[in-house]
């Protein structure tokens, strides 16, 4: 069983390799504190390695490390597919964000590349129930969080930081939110969306609660792109007729969710 889950821990870790360095990530050159990662993952994973080869340890602890594992793993090819076309930046990239993903596992947790990697180590601490372990959980840990509050600021002063800051509503930083698939029409069947289309081609999007226990209504200002008939806001997603145009006047529509 020790072995089984040496090499399952080092299946993820080469897997997450191999993603980063075939191209998925579009940074012009790798970040020093990215290039320190990469170095002090390999005495990680040295370590983990030792530990596993030389002690033996309860199936208990194997099996959660091996849940860890997998957990961290599918994550992280989740993300993976999820951004394949969006040529995301490196950590610490200092280039301004292009982007704001919501689909996939982003419509849960702001960044699951950072959780997956936190999975894998966390997976290693249970796997060994080693303190050297644990220390590297805790620099791992400080570094990918650092990253994940230096994109934040990114965001925050790029064109994007208002959709950037709807966004932060919904999705967790590494956790999902608690609380925020109640605000989601799809789970929440008491929400309803009406849609007025304004002159322009600007289109307002206002989300009533059918009942007052289910929060206050709130709007969003959008810009058609013809011909495309559908909006999606903060997880939010509205359709209408195609034959529907923000010409003069202003209509009301139903919009499923």
């Amino acid at each position: 069983m020790d072995k089984l889950i040496l090499l399952v821990g080092l299946l993820c870790y080469v897997t997450k390799a191999v993603v980063v360095v075939s191209g998925h990530f579009s940074s012009a050159t790798t970040p020093r504190e990215v290039r320190f990662g990469i170095i002090a993952s390999y005495f990680g994973v040295g370590a983990f390695i030792y530990l596993m080869l030389r002690d033996n340890h309860a199936i208990g602890t194997l099996v959660a490390a091996l849940s860890i594992f997998v957990a961290g793993l599918a994550l992280f090819l989740w993300a993976a597919k999820t951004s394949r076309s969006k040529r995301l930046k490196l950590a610490f990239d200092p280039e301004a964000p292009g982007i704001v993903l919501r689909t996939g596992p982003y419509r849960y947790i702001r960044h699951p590349f950072y959780a997956s990697y936190l999975l894998f180590w966390l997976g290693c601490v249970v796997a060994t129930l080693h303190p050297i372990m644990l220390l590297f959980l805790v620099a791992f840990s400080a570094i990918n969080i650092t990253a994940a509050y230096r994109e934040e600021r990114s965001f925050e002063t790029s064109p994007l930081a208002q959709e950037y800051m709807n966004y932060r509503k919904t999705a967790g930083m590494l956790w999902p939110k608690l609380g925020a698939a109640e605000r989601h029409p799809a789970k929440n069947p008491q929400c309803k969306i009406r849609m007025c289309l304004l002159p322009q081609g600007h289109c307002l999007l206002v989300h009533f609660p059918s009942a007052p226990s289910a929060g206050k209504p709130r709007s969003d200002l959008c810009k058609l792109e013809s011909p495309c008939r559908s909006y999606s806001t903060s997880g939010y997603t509205a359709r209408w007729p195609a034959h529907i145009d923000g010409g003069a006047g202003v209509q009301r529509r139903e919009a499923a969710p």
